[in-house]
């Protein structure tokens, strides 16, 4: 197994409740992990683009269909307006790649019923 890269961790389990799932303290979940084939036309068409494009990567990481996607809030404060700013594509190999959306841009949310 190689060693992660910046935009590739690998996977950590919860150490403290309330902790997001990525195992980043101080991150607060905004939305579960849903697949990405299943809701497709929420996802910006860049995002996907920029994992199916990028060379530096994994090729299992550059199919986001097989990916599943879950939204953090960074601080209490981002949670107070609703608002996700950290966006993490979870891929079967185990490795995450994450979205950082500062300022303005898309930002997605979704609810699991």
């Amino acid at each position: 197994m190689s060693t992660p890269t910046m935009n590739d961790t690998l996977v950590t389990a919860p150490t403290k409740a309330g902790e997001a799932a990525g195992g980043d303290p101080g991150h607060l979940l905004a939305c579960k992990r849903v697949k990405v084939a299943d809701c497709p036309s929420r996802i910006p068409l860049k995002w996907i683009e920029d994992l199916e494009q990028n060379q530096k990567i994994r090729s299992c990481c550059r199919h986001p269909e097989a990916h599943d996607l879950e939204a953090l809030f960074s601080s209490d404060a981002d949670k107070q307006k609703g608002i996700p700013d950290i966006y993490i594509f979870h891929c079967p190999c185990g490795r995450q790649h994450k979205r950082f959306c500062v300022g303005g841009g898309p930002r997605i949310f979704w609810e699991i019923r």
